[in-house]
């Protein structure tokens, strides 16, 4: 076993330091002198040295650690023993810790967790080889210069202790006092065996007279006894009647206690009733006035919504006028357009005809013109060409000429035909897009139209999401009223609560239910989960019973129903130091499961009662809990029933109304009130706050409805706007369609007038080609024909006819050109009047038809109707509410009418009950009162027959006498007994007993002899064992003094002596005990060199003398080893070589013992397993391992420093 860690806590100059993993062999602590290596060391001599076993309060504040800041109030220093050799017997572990703290007022040892005396810490140690009788297992700097200096006297003192003789002169002591004691106490029996003989002889002539007077005394008493026992016979036939008169009385009692608590009851509840019923006709008053605060909102929004919805009306029945006026305008303007349309087509037919023909004429003219002229030119050939070859090549020119414009007019009517096809193109194009237009200004329309009703809908839904959360938000305040009045009841009830089972107490339970909130709240990782599984709440939530049982319950746990449940006393112990941490008020108490021990509960055979416990349902787990508080107490039905219980069961019983008769006899009890009991008022404020808690989850409820109905209306709102932005955006792309329609009409038109005079030119260009072809023609027939000068007849004839053609041809085109040209004029005139006149004023009625503002106005109308409409319908549902509230309010204010009458009734009726509870209390007491006398008079019957009792053998032949013929007989034994005068009456057994005495006191008077002899041969034993005991110790303690002082001082001798007085032998009958007082001292003789003279320790050098003195203490460690020993700075005083010597001897010790030890020097850190060491900085100690290179390096800066 040695030391394995040392944690001191606010101990001198520790604040808070721990060394650990010492070693088992030699740990060596090195620092400056006042850094706290002493008190290390003190700090373990603090918990097991027997020194410091009782510290004054001024000393315990001397152990406090006074450093920077706050002082320490607790010191405490706690050492980890290792067990792993199981040294210490009585612990089955690998390690033990031992420790001690002190406080101003507090000095406690602990093992482990436990709290421990100062005995069973010596006996621990004592169980582990630690000898108390071996002063040097701590070496402090002093002692070894005081053992080196003292005397003789004091190293025999010193010898006799690692002896143990201390243990022999306690019990020689109290041998001695023993020896002395029966001594005394022999002389006294001695004297009194004398007394007792004298007194007999007085005894003898008494004896006679005290038989002959015991003879009728017999006679006197039975007869008395039996005069009493009549006497006692009719005391109980009235207590009899007196019982039943009261238990009857006690029935009507309770009857009218039931009614009157029935009633209070009944009054508690209708006051209850009562205000609910202000409160709710306070939250219908409140809620009726909100309503009609609402409905007046209502009513002047409904009366602007009525004139908004007139005004839109006014103007969408304008509007719609308006464009059924435009439609039927347009209906008839576009059959009048259709009409004259028609008629310009035929117009346009009709000159498009003659256009042609007149066409048709022009060409055959021109062409016509042009033969003649060719004939002419025929003719007058000779007259501009020479030769035919001149003409030809002429007329080939002509004809290229001619072929050329062909071309270039054919290209033209290509071009023309492109533009007529593009024309055409363009115009089914238009039409197309017109179309797609125009669906799409449809689809607007409707599309516009679903949205305005889905904006109208929207707007509904909002109208009726607002009314719900306005009902929400009255049913919040509903809730959140009836949570507050709850919680104004609970505050009484809490109040009347601490006035019934105790402030302290209710205090307590709050701040456990604080404590376990912090645990909850701060349980990361499970790590409080063996808390919070292990805490069962308060006993009185763990069981069930019947109502029956509530006063009986409540008497027989009183406060322990209020006691805190655990597992075990660790939890609880946790939960303890967590309220005294957190400076919480309140007592707490608690049940640890782990410490419960009951007995089994007692059955009851009398069928009047039962025990207490069966009347309870409970889990199994904590069975032993309630047999603890409620097993040994049975519940009976009266006090008759309970004291006879009581005295056949031996358990304590009480009665359903409260009166409890406890083991010894004791009663208590008296009308217990359910509703002013601890077990009542907890069940009525536990249902209160089951009530404040299901309220408020309603109040949450209610909180999260108003919120999800925001979130609603808020959604409902965002839906709103996006209809909204929709419907514009439909609105502009209506606009923008109607917009591009009529610019496409426009357009469209533009292309189809275009189409005429590109249709002329058309026409005219293929005219053209034909005169064009027609004069090649007649070139190319002229080509190679010979010149003549006239005509031939053909051509002659042929000119004439072109003539009369041209002649008759031109008269016609003068003719078909006059139609033509007043078919131009009535053609330009109509498409003028089309144009500017129907076309456009249809285009107007056409806009005013596809107007989409009179959808919006409809679309606002709907939505506005719709509004209105909710509106009618929400001011119907409050006025019905309305009215429903004022029915309600005027429901309650009769209701609460009827329950003054019904509490004044009450009342009334309460007084009449009080006041015939008061008189039938009367009667008790005067029943009581009588039934006290009576019992006064049983019991001095009772004392009277106690008085003559025992009963002597023949006193049954008096049992049937008559009271008459018992007086007799009393007379006669009274006359007979006044001839006595004077006598022993206990004379007889006076001689018996002092008879009886002698024998008993010769008895022991030959104890007392052999009890001397006992003690006289336990003295020799005891002086013997301390001779032999001290004389072994010295022959051992001389024979290692001798080795290790040679080993110490190489070539060096040393010795032990024992100094003794020459004896008398007429001083003592005990040899041994003399010869043990005749060793008078211990001296030293040493020699430090072979050659040296012996010499005595006295007159030695200091350092010397530490050897010697080293060389001792090495030796008594020898013989009464330690587990362990401390060893403060012993090397201070010597050489190096003998510390270099030291430091071997405790590294040789060390393989057995642990030794720690303090030092300036090197030698010891040599041999040292461990190195520490202490720092002072801050007013505060501080020790930590170091390496034995550092150790050193301290050591020599400390020697060179110095």
């Amino acid at each position: 076993m040695h030391i394995k860690q040392v944690k001191i806590s606010g101990f001198r100059s520790y604040r808070d330091a721990t060394i650990s993993d010492l070693s088992p062999n030699h740990n060596v602590i090195v620092g400056r002198n006042g850094s706290g290596k002493s008190n290390f060391l003190f700090a373990i001599e603090f918990v097991l040295s027997d020194k410091f076993s009782s510290l004054s309060s001024v000393r315990r504040r001397e152990l406090f650690h006074e450093g920077i800041g706050e002082g320490a109030t607790v010191a405490r220093v706690s050492i980890v023993l290792d067990n792993s050799d199981r040294r210490i017997v009585t612990e089955d572990t690998d390690e033990v810790v031992i420790g001690r703290q002190v406080s101003a007022k507090k000095d406690n040892y602990f093992k482990g967790s436990k709290v421990i005396t100062r005995n069973d810490m010596i006996l621990l140690m004592t169980s582990a080889g630690f000898s108390l009788s071996n002063p040097y297992y701590v070496v402090k700097q002093g002692r070894i210069n005081e053992l080196a200096t003292s005397s003789d006297a004091t190293r025999l003192r010193i010898l006799k202790e690692v002896a143990g003789s201390e243990m022999y002169d306690t019990q020689r002591m109290r041998n001695l006092k023993s020896l002395h004691e029966a001594s005394m106490k022999g002389a006294k029996i001695e004297f009194l065996l004398s007394s007792i003989e004298s007194r007999l002889k007085m005894l003898q002539k008494a004896r006679e007279d005290a038989v002959e007077f015991r003879k009728w005394d017999r006679i006197k008493r039975s007869v008395e006894y039996f005069i009493y026992e009549n006497h006692l016979k009719e005391h109980r036939k009235k207590l009899t009647k007196l019982d039943d008169e009261r238990e009857q009385l006690r029935e009507v009692i309770d009857k009218v206690e039931k009614e009157m608590q029935n009633t209070q009851e009944s009054s508690l509840s209708l006051q209850t009733e009562q205000s609910e019923l202000e409160n709710r006709i306070s939250r219908v008053i409140d809620e009726k006035s909100v309503l009609l605060g609402e409905q007046m909102q209502l009513l002047e929004k409904k009366t602007e919504l009525e004139l908004r919805v007139g005004d839109l009306s006014k103007e969408v029945e304008q509007q719609q006028s308006a464009r059924k006026e435009a439609q039927d305008a347009l209906m008839k303007l576009d059959a009048d357009i259709d009409s004259k349309q028609q008629q310009l087509n035929e117009i346009k037919s009709e000159h498009e005809a003659l256009a042609n023909e007149m066409a048709e004429l022009n060409t055959y003219i021109r062409i016509s013109d042009q033969r003649c002229e060719e004939l002419y030119m025929k003719q007058g050939q000779t007259d501009h060409y020479e030769t035919v070859e001149e003409r030809d090549n002429e007329l080939k020119k002509q004809i290229r000429l001619c072929e050329r414009q062909v071309a270039e007019i054919t290209d033209r009517i290509a071009e023309i035909e492109r533009n007529l096809q593009d024309g055409e193109e363009e115009v089914q194009h238009l039409k197309q897009q017109i179309l797609v237009v125009g669906r799409r200004i449809d689809e607007c329309t409707d599309e516009t139209a679903i949205v305005g009703n889905k904006i109208a809908h929207i707007r509904d839904q909002i109208c009726q999401a607002i009314i719900r959360q306005q009902e929400a938000v009255r049913e919040e305040n509903n809730a959140r009223n009836e949570v507050h009045v709850i919680e104004m009841d609970v505050v009484r009830r809490d109040g009347r609560l601490r006035g019934v089972v105790g402030k302290s107490i209710m205090s307590g339970v709050d701040s456990v239910k604080r404590i376990l909130q912090q645990f909850r709240d701060s349980n990361r990782n499970g790590e409080y989960d063996h808390i919070l599984n292990g805490y069962h709440g308060l006993l009185v939530d763990l069981f069930e019973y019947d109502d029956v049982y509530v006063r009986a319950i409540d008497v027989a746990a009183g406060n322990r129903l209020f006691y805190h449940v655990v597992d075990d006393d660790v939890i609880a112990l946790q939960i303890l130091r967590k309220v005294n941490t957190e400076d919480m008020m309140g007592e707490v108490y608690f049940f640890p499961l782990n410490r419960i021990l009951a007995k089994p509960s007692k059955k009851i055979a009398d069928q009047d009662g039962r025990p207490l416990i069966d009347a309870l349902r409970y889990d199994g787990l904590f069975d032993a809990l309630f047999r603890k508080v409620f097993g040994q107490m049975a519940v009976v039905r009266n006090l008759e029933a309970a004291l006879r219980i009581m005295k056949s069961e031996g358990v304590s019983c009480v009665t359903f109304d409260g009166d409890q008769v406890r083991r010894g006899g004791m009663m208590s009890g008296g009308y217990l009130d359910v509703n002013r009991s601890r077990l009542g008022v907890y069940l009525v404020h536990k249902k209160l706050l089951k009530r404040k808690d299901d309220v408020e989850e309603l109040l949450k409820n209610a909180t999260l409805k108003v919120q999800e109905i925001m979130t609603d209306v808020d959604n409902l709102r965002m839906k709103e706007v996006a209809l909204e932005q929709k419907a514009a955006a439909l609105k502009d792309e209506l606009d923008i369609g109607l917009r591009k329609k009529y610019e496409m009409s426009q357009q469209l038109r533009l292309v189809v007038d275009s189409k005429e005079p590109k249709m002329a030119l058309y026409m005219t260009q293929k005219n053209r080609v034909r005169e064009m072809e027609a004069n090649k023609e007649n070139l190319e027939k002229q080509l190679g024909t010979p010149f003549l000068s006239q005509l031939t007849a053909e051509e002659r004839e042929l000119l004439q006819n072109l003539q009369a053609g041209i002649k008759e041809k031109r008269a016609r085109m003068e003719e078909v050109a006059n139609k033509c040209a007043e078919l131009d004029v009535i053609k330009l005139q109509m498409e003028n009047f089309l144009s500017v006149n129907l076309l456009r004023e249809r285009d107007s009625l056409q806009a005013r038809v596809d107007d989409i503002s009179l959808l919006e106005k409809r679309n606002n109308l709907q939505a506005e109707i719709a509004e209105m409409e909710s509106l009618s319908h929400r001011i119907s549902e409050i006025a019905a509410k309305v009215i429903e509230l004022d029915e309600e309010l005027a429901a309650y204010e009769e209701s609460k009418r009827m329950e003054s009458v019904g509490l004044e009734e009450y009342q009334e009726h309460q007084n009449e009950l009080e006041l015939r509870r008061v008189e039938l209390l009367k009667k008790v007491d005067r029943i009581y009162m009588k039934r006290f006398d009576l019992l006064a008079r049983v019991e001095e019957d009772l004392r009277k027959m106690r008085n003559v009792y025992p009963l002597p053998l023949h006193s049954k032949e008096y049992e049937n006498c008559s009271l008459k013929e018992l007086n007799g007989k009393l007379s006669e034994a009274l006359n007979h007994l006044r001839e006595y005068k004077v006598v022993n009456e206990a004379a007889v057994y006076q001689y018996e007993e002092a008879n009886a005495l002698w024998e008993e006191v010769k008895k022991n008077f030959d104890q007392n002899r052999a009890d001397l002899k006992a003690i006289d041969d336990a003295l020799k034993v005891l002086d013997q064992r301390k001779y032999d005991a001290i004389e072994l110790t010295f022959r051992q303690v001389s024979k290692e003094f001798r080795l290790v002082f040679q080993k110490l001082v190489p070539g060096g001798r040393g010795s032990i002596v024992m100094r003794v007085r020459r004896t008398d032998s007429k001083r003592s009958v005990r040899p041994n005990a003399h010869r043990v007082e005749a060793f008078v001292g211990l001296s030293v003789k040493v020699s430090f060199a072979e050659t040296a003279d012996i010499r005595d320790v006295q007159i030695l050098s200091g350092g010397q003398k530490t050897v010697v003195s080293l060389a001792l203490i090495f030796a008594i460690h020898k013989i009464d080893r330690s587990p362990f020993y401390i060893f403060d700075e012993v090397d201070a005083a010597l050489d190096a070589q003998y510390r270099q010597a030291l430091a071997d001897m405790i590294h040789e010790l060390s393989k057995r013992s642990q030794f720690i030890t303090t030092t300036f020097r090197p030698e010891l850190i040599a041999s040292a397993d461990k190195c520490y060491i202490v720092n002072f900085r801050d007013k505060e100690s501080r020790i930590e391992a170091v390496t034995e290179e550092r150790a050193y390096g301290f050591v020599e800066r400390t020697h060179v420093g110095h």
